[in-house]
């Protein structure tokens, strides 16, 4: 009856080489190209990113120079005016200035002025000429007779500022100094940041131009004559935002750049577009530098691009075909592993069904001839125990009470596996009738209220007074009730509560066992309610048990149309929740 004709036996080796190997090769196959692709895809895409940054980079600093070197040649026009005139005064100055259009063609140049070299002892002369011609309240500050000066004498456009201007040395700031000196020395304009600012010039970062003027008709040719005869200065201050501001592409938000001098110590920047920081910290930005040099200034131009510069199409396509490509990879090993066992798994299914059909056939004979001889030591224990054999000393009595109490413990494990038995196979027939719930829990609880007080537990019991009526077998429900109590039970220590809660929703009747035991973990979880399983706690190695308490219950609530659910957290006691369809009259 048991013989099995094991007709399959492959090894894992066999499986590997059969089935698995060919899956995965071809699934490497597809995983390779597949790869493959995602890179060359992604390449162009950066590719093109990095060509649209490039353009933007050689635009952006073909434009700065292209600004700078007009700024510079304003500035320049001014030593013209000088050596075609014999003298220049500020109305001519202002005229000459106004002709330029600052605001519109220039943005950012606040004053182009003049400055004269005075001489030491000039000082006075100088000063009261300055007055006669011009009619106004001039003098050089802060001024030192003793000292060269290179005093503005002009600037414009007028402003309040600008007239501040008129009579500061600019040979008193040390920077300046140095520059204007380079200036005079090579005999061409001079381009310096200036970001430490004073009261003439104020704090913003801007660039200064100065463009030396020599006594006329000198045409010096070496340093020293260029130092003998230096005149005076032509010069612009300008705020850089202005300046570059105006090449920036308000229209690509995509594109940002900052400028930084060479020549300048420290971090600051001369500019920054609006945009940058943001770009600049974004996933996927690209950079690049690009130098600009106009006369002696050297600067530097970083620009960032968002990976945006390329349409949103075109940068999800490499994830899409990469995607794509796992899918079919995957898709193609599941087809290659599932055409290869197709054959394999059909054989060994019948040969499993063939092996679960005898295990269950096993255990359900083994458990019934288990049975037999049981019930039998239950009635003669039983006998002995009601005096049929004699009169006992206290000792005799206790180890038969053992002896009974052990016998019924193996009786109960024998009906629960009698039980799963027939379960599995379909062969339980439930006797399905109008049964109160809250009374069988009553029952059932008074029947164990001695063996849970033994375990030194506490009982709480929460029952409504009038019955709650449900569709069910009483006996298989008893069977469902007692396994959650007695798992309560097994699982809490001594000086717990196990509360017991029936009460009744719109629909359904619930049962639920409370305890403050152990608790299950979380990795454990899904051992609950499968045959044979325990859950390891700290007193699981002390309990005794078969495994399928649980599980019968599970089998129970389901055939009722129920459901049972377990929480549980470690060290935190559990909840087992039994709910049950109300009990409806048939019409």
């Amino acid at each position: 009856m048991f013989y099995i004709d094991k007709r399959i036996n492959f090894t894992k080796r066999d499986l590997a080489f059969m089935h698995i190997l060919p899956a995965m090769a071809v699934l490497a196959v597809f995983m390779i190209l597949s790869f493959w692709n995602w890179a060359d895809l992604k390449h162009s895409v950066k590719k093109e990113q990095s060509s649209s940054l490039d353009k933007y980079m050689n635009d952006t600093s073909r434009n700065l120079e292209k600004e700078l070197n007009s700024y510079v040649d304003v500035v320049s026009a001014g030593v013209g005016l000088f050596d075609a005139s014999d003298y220049v005064n500020s109305g001519e100055w202002h005229r000459f200035v106004s002709i330029f259009d600052l605001k519109h063609r220039y943005p950012g140049i606040r004053n182009i002025g003049f400055a004269k070299i005075i001489q030491p002892g000039a000082l006075n002369a100088y000063t009261g000429s300055v007055r006669s011609k011009e009619n106004i309240l001039f003098h050089v500050y802060p001024g030192d007779k003793s000292k060269t000066h290179a005093s503005i004498v002009y600037t414009s456009p007028k402003s309040s500022s600008s007239d501040a201007a008129v009579g500061y040395d600019l040979y008193s700031d040390v920077a300046l100094r140095a520059s204007m000196e380079r200036a005079r020395d090579s005999g061409k304009a001079v381009i310096i940041p200036y970001l430490s600012g004073n009261r003439v010039f104020g704090n913003q970062p801007q660039l200064m131009i100065f463009s030396p003027i020599y006594v006329k008709n000198s045409r010096p040719d070496t340093q020293a004559e260029r130092r003998h005869y230096i005149w005076g200065y032509t010069y612009a201050d300008i705020i850089t935002y202005s300046l570059i501001n105006k090449i920036e592409d308000d229209d690509n938000s995509n594109f940002a750049f900052k400028v930084k001098s060479v020549n300048a110590a420290g971090d600051t920047p001369l500019y920054q577009s609006p945009g940058f920081s943001w770009i600049d910290s974004s996933r996927g930005k690209l950079a690049d530098d690009r130098p600009v040099k106009v006369n002696n200034l050297g600067l530097n131009v970083h620009g960032v691009a968002s990976d945006e510069i390329v349409p949103k199409r075109e940068r999800k396509r490499p994830a899409a075909a990469l995607w794509f490509g796992i899918f079919l990879s995957l898709f193609m090993g599941v087809f290659i592993y599932t055409l290869l066992t197709n054959r394999t798994k059909a054989l060994k299914g019948k040969e499993f069904d063939e092996i679960q059909l005898a295990k269950d056939e096993l255990l359900a004979l083994a458990s019934h001839q288990l049975r037999t001889p049981a019930t039998g030591v239950k009635q003669y224990i039983g006998m002995l125990r009601e005096g049929y054999g004699g009169k006992m000393t206290r000792e005799q009595q206790k180890f038969l009470d053992q002896a009974y109490e052990s016998n019924e413990r193996q009786l109960s494990t024998i009906n629960d596996m009698l039980f799963a038995a027939r379960a599995d196979n379909g062969d339980i027939e439930f006797n399905f009738k109008k049964t109160d719930l809250v009374r069988l829990t009553t029952t059932i609880l008074n029947e164990q209220k001695k063996a849970i007080k033994d375990s030194g537990l506490k009982l709480y019991r929460r029952m409504p007074r009038n019955p709650i009526y449900v569709n069910g077998d009483a006996a298989y429900l008893r069977m469902a009730i007692e396994n959650i109590i007695n798992n309560a039970m097994k699982y809490t220590r001594s000086g717990g509560n196990i509360t017991v809660r029936v009460r009744q929703t719109k629909s359904r009747a619930r049962l639920s066992v409370d305890d403050t035991g152990v608790g299950v973990d979380e990795k454990y979880r899904h051992l609950l309610f499968k045959k044979f399983s325990r859950v390891p706690n700290d007193l699981s190695s002390s309990v005794t048990g078969s495994g399928i308490g649980l599980y019968l219950a599970k089998k129970v609530t389901d055939s009722h149309k129920g459901k049972i659910s377990f929480k549980s957290a470690d060290g935190q006691g559990s909840s087992c929740i039994i709910t049950l369809p109300l009990y409806k009259k048939d019409k």
